[in-house]
């Protein structure tokens, strides 16, 4: 799992493309998230930042064989990203 600042107005699009686990992935309904079986993107909100300009991206991939589950990966990629909003690094 990583967390990675972006410039603003790059979405989870632009960032997927850096992350091989989440080729052929399904953007979320809100657009914050880019979700397989084997990885995901998420956008973290943070509500005050050191860093304006910049968006804050986390990203999670699992290399397993015969590892493919979307719920999985939704779930943690969820509990990720809002740990990360609660931690230091989001404000």
């Amino acid at each position: 799992m990583s967390q990675e600042w972006w410039e603003e107005g790059d979405t989870v699009v632009d960032v997927a493309k850096g992350v091989p686990q989440v080729k052929s992935a399904e953007l979320t309904d809100d657009s914050d998230s880019l979700l397989t079986g084997t990885g995901g993107v998420q956008r973290a909100h943070c509500a005050d930042s050191e860093r304006p300009g910049h968006i804050l991206f986390t990203t999670a991939q699992v290399y397993a064989d015969g590892v493919d589950d979307s719920a999985a990966m939704r779930e943690l990629i969820t509990e990720y990203t809002r740990a990360v909003e609660e931690s230091a690094v989001c404000r």
